[in-house]
């Protein structure tokens, strides 16, 4: 045996002891999994009625009596986006305006764009441009313009802002190791990082008219949601650490939430209303903090706004775990050490209500991310974190 397997030999037996060492000593064993509050031990929901400690009305009963479930690529994707498209139809001498349902969805390990049509359950692929490796997608009102994001060959952070045309997409390059970005409509936000902390720029689809909107002293910083009117920025959640989410309007920050563990935040599109949880006791906690009034409605539901959509101002739809892990939330999770096994549900902030739309008893388990719906509330998308499988559910 050479010097070379007898290291080897030895570093191997060392992690094997530490992780011994870890199991048996110094983990946490007296906290046991919860059951979100709305799952019996057995993984069966329960109602709980509108009273004096509960702002919402939860009712479990399926909305739908058989899900209609479909996965529209078995190989994991970097990110997907749902439209509703109008088109027109003739039959003989009649000619109606029918609404469809379309995904635009990035295979990860290549990074083809494929469009899926949800009524003919068929995918083209519309560009067999390779960007291997693709972590993350982001979208724009124009469904030819998308951002991608990817780690090089050198460890550093791209940012390709392409336009798919003819098989293939085009387009340029921001700059090396941008932290983070976001979208909205047909406008880019990209975070800088300066001397004394962080900046955002807003641009065109593709990088240019570019405008500085805000400018901070926070570092490791994250844009959950932005606006014309205004950029969410919100700390990086950590369950040790007090976080915050600030808005930058008008050339001035107000800090929205604050004073919470490991708190992660998703805005809806105005603003006015702040999905957010934070860690508790090895779990989580969330609730829906109201701009005008002033107030936070605790959920019913223990979930985290990376499982969530907003489809309306007033209604977003979340795949919600039916249970809980006792672990450092959300960056056990965010770091995969755990999975969950996901249903989903709708919950109106509007009406109060959290509404059960299906159990996903006969596929699954999901853990389910990237969350995207169209804007009729017809058709909703979903990964699966487990394996990267992309789905769709009608709704």
């Amino acid at each position: 045996m050479n010097k070379t397997s007898i290291f080897l030999g030895i570093i191997l037996l060392f992690v094997l002891l530490a992780g011994g060492v870890y199991f048996f000593v110094l983990r946490d064993t007296s906290v046991a999994p919860t059951n979100n509050p709305s799952f019996n031990p057995d993984g069966t929901p329960v109602t709980i009625p509108r009273d004096d400690t509960n702002d919402f009305v939860v009712d479990t009963t399926p909305e739908k009596e058989k899900t209609i479930l479909t996965q529209i690529h078995s190989a994991p994707v970097a990110g997907a986006s749902v439209k509703s498209t109008e088109i027109e139809i003739t039959v003989g001498s009649t000619t109606e305006t029918v609404v469809e349902q379309t995904v635009t969805y990035v295979d990860k390990q290549t990074g083809h764009v494929f469009l899926y049509n949800s009524e003919e359950n068929t995918a083209e692929r519309i560009s067999n441009t390779t960007f291997p490796g693709i972590q993350s997608v982001y979208w724009f009102t124009n469904p030819n313009n998308v951002a991608f994001r990817y780690i090089d060959g050198d460890g550093e952070i791209e940012t390709y802002l392409g336009e798919i045309s003819d098989g293939s997409i085009t387009g340029s390059y921001l700059s090396l190791g941008i932290p983070a970005i976001q979208t909205f409509e047909n406008s880019i936000l990209s975070i800088t990082t300066t001397e004394r902390g962080s900046e955002g720029f807003v641009a065109n689809p593709d990088g240019r008219d570019e405008k500085k909107v805000f400018e901070t002293n926070l570092l490791n910083i994250t844009i959950p949601a932005f606006s014309d009117s205004f950029v969410a920025v919100l700390t990086k959640p950590v369950s040790s650490l007090s976080g915050a989410l600030y808005y930058y309007e008008n050339g001035s920050q107000k800090r929205i939430l604050g004073g919470r563990q490991g708190l992660t935040a998703l805005p809806n599109k105005t603003g006015a209303l702040v999905l957010f949880a934070e860690s508790v006791n090895q779990k989580f906690s969330a609730g829906v903090f109201d701009r005008e009034e002033g107030n936070i409605r605790s959920l019913p539901l223990e979930l985290l706004p990376e499982k969530c959509v907003w489809a309306t101002e007033e209604t977003f739809y979340c795949m919600v775990p039916e249970i809980i892990p006792p672990a450092n939330y959300p960056e056990s999770w965010y770091q995969g050490y755990i999975s969950f096994t996901d249903s989903l549900w709708r919950i109106n902030t509007s009406t109060g209500t959290a509404r059960a739309i299906a159990f996903f008893d006969e596929k699954g388990p999901f853990d389910g991310v990237e969350l995207s719906i169209d804007e009729n509330e017809e058709y909703l998308t979903f990964i699966n974190r487990r394996d990267g499988s992309l789905w769709g559910f009608d709704l």
